[in-house]
């Protein structure tokens, strides 16, 4: 801004916070996929074990993911929210 004024670009923030959240849900939605391969799907036995045992790596990662997340996604409409106030004397 040419006149020194501090400025935030609110559409920008809203995008990252709707980002953040749907980072998630991708996630969810991959190890949901992981969870229902079979060798029927994969076509090898291996395959399917492999799939099987990083799910069961990583199937608690989501939920602690999503409330981190979640945490930032909340600090960033809060931030967002005050941001797009007026300023009072």
């Amino acid at each position: 801004m040419p006149d020194g004024q501090f400025g935030v670009d609110l559409a920008w923030l809203d995008g990252l916070a709707a980002d953040l959240r749907q980072g998630t849900e991708i996630v969810n939605e991959a190890l949901n996929a992981l969870e229902e391969t079979g060798p029927t799907r994969t076509g090898h036995k291996d395959l399917d074990k492999a799939c099987d045992k990083f799910h069961d790596n990583w199937s608690h990662g989501p939920g602690f993911m999503r409330e981190d997340i979640e945490r930032v996604a909340e600090a960033i409409r809060a931030t967002r929210t005050n941001y797009a106030r007026p300023n009072r004397p």
